[in-house]
Formats: structure tokens, sequence, C-alpha cells
């Protein structure tokens, strides 16, 4: 039997060759492009880059092992509870995950914004959706609450998703991104391990990136938020002031139904598997 430090040690192994075959993939592809001078569209990079950094190597690292698909993305169906549960959880959440993104932002350059803005302004919403939402909600969840979950499965629960969540923010190589994304990849690993199902960490995964592209598809199509705007708000001291109370009211809110949720998320599906 394998103990917890072989466990973690295997675990961050395998994080280090995926971090390896994602930086060789993403040379080796921008060379190939230049060379050949291949343009592909925003969604076909996105969605060719998922399947070849997250589904090749699922693909592979079944080859190696001989496990069973089933083994490790679970596909067991999700009762409508759980579903509504995943829902109010997911949008409770998202208001402390947008704290901790600005907070982060303070510190490090959001890189990402500044690729993803242009895209969310010039092309249709539902094809933002597919290689934003749909396409990382399943590919990305396969690999980490399916593959590296089953590594860290013999671990306490604690550890398997703290460690889930450390590597899932690590992957996405972005400092601005790593404190949210580890927070989330906590929270997703949760999830997996009470409802034993893939379909809950994939559903999570598409609420929270979804709400957040039809939610900024919405603002920059319907609102003329120009920088001048924007200072002008934030130099206007009163609203200013109540901006900042309104939002620390919500983030309060938030928090405590948040945590409420949880604890009757983890109570339903604890009496479930006792059933």
């Amino acid at each position: 039997m394998k103990t917890n430090k072989a466990i973690v040690m295997r675990s961050f192994g395998l994080l280090l060759i995926l971090i390896f075959h994602l930086i060789t993939f993403s040379f080796v592809f921008s060379y190939l492009f230049f060379i050949l001078n291949i343009r592909l569209s925003f969604f076909a990079q996105v969605i060719l880059s998922q399947i070849f950094s997250f589904f090749l190597p699922f693909l592979i690292y079944l080859l190696i092992t001989g496990k069973k698909i089933n083994d490790i993305i679970p596909l067991k169906t999700l009762s409508i509870k759980n579903t509504m549960f995943i829902f109010a959880i997911v949008f409770s959440a998202i208001p402390l995950a947008n704290l901790i993104s600005f907070i982060s932002s303070l510190f490090f350059t959001n890189q990402i914004e500044n690729i993803l803005l242009p895209a969310i302004t010039n092309y249709p919403l539902g094809l933002l959706l597919l290689s934003i939402a749909v396409t990382p909600s399943i590919l990305e969840e396969i690999i980490f609450r399916g593959v590296f979950y089953k590594e860290l499965e013999k671990l306490p629960i604690k550890t398997a998703a703290i460690l889930n969540g450390l590597f899932f923010g690590i992957i996405h190589m972005n400092f601005q991104q790593f404190f949210y994304t580890f927070i989330l990849g906590i929270l997703l690993t949760y999830i997996f391990y009470y409802t034993k199902s893939i379909l809950a960490p994939m559903l999570a995964h598409f609420i929270f990136n979804g709400f957040s592209v039809v939610y900024t598809y919405w603002v920059l199509n319907n609102f003329n938020f120009t920088e001048n705007r924007i200072n002008e708000i934030i130099d206007n001291q009163e609203t200013s002031i109540f901006g900042i109370v309104f939002i620390s009211l919500i983030l309060i809110l938030c928090f405590f139904v948040f945590v409420n949720l949880m604890k009757k998320f983890v109570e339903y599906n604890t009496q479930k598997q006792n059933i």
C-alpha cells in the first residue's frame, strides 16, 4: 500500500509532467503555426489547446495505467436536489471568488483579461460559452477531479482537496488567477467527493465560467464603460462610499449563504450514502 508521502510525490510528479507537456505543446504548435503561416480563430485556438492540453494526456494516462474510464470519471446521475444545491453554491461563491480575483489583480497583472475582453466584444455569445465554459468544464474536470483525484483519493479528504486545488491553481500558470482557482479547485473537489459523480464538478465549473462570460458579454455590449467614465465613478466620493458599503454587505451575505448551503449539501449527501 502506498504511503501518504508516496501518493503526494507521485501526484506532484504527474503535475510536473503535465506542465512540461503544456509548455512543450505551446512551443511546438506556435512554431508550426508560424512556419506554416496558419491562422486560427480565437475559438479554434482555445478548443484545440484544451484538447491537446488535457484530453490527450488523459488518454495517455489510461493507456499507461490500464485503468477504466468509469473508475476515473464516474458518470453517476445527479439528483434534482444536488443540481439545485450546485447552482446555489456556485452563485453564492461567485462574489467571493471575484473578491479574491480583485485583490490578486492589485498585485499581479490580469493577463487573461487582456486576451478575453477583445474576444467577448467581437464574437457571438454561443461560441464564447462553448470555448470558455463548456470545453474547460469537461476537459479540466476529467484531469483534476478525475485523474488527480484518483491519485489522491486515499488521502484524507481535506488533504486531497487542498492538493487538488493547489494543482488546479498552478496549472493555470498565472499568478493573478492562482488564488481564486486554488479555492475553486478545493470547492470542486468537495463537490465531487460528496456526489461521487464527475458531472457535479463539471456542472459547477460550467456555471462559474459561464456566468462570468454571460455577465461580461452583457456589460460590455450594453454599457459604455470608457476609462474616463470609470474614473469619474471612482472619483465620486459618495458613489464610492455607497458602493463599498453595498458590496461589503453583499459579500458578507454571500459568505453566510455559502457556508449554510455547503453544510446542507454535505448533510444531504452523507445521509444518501448511509441509506
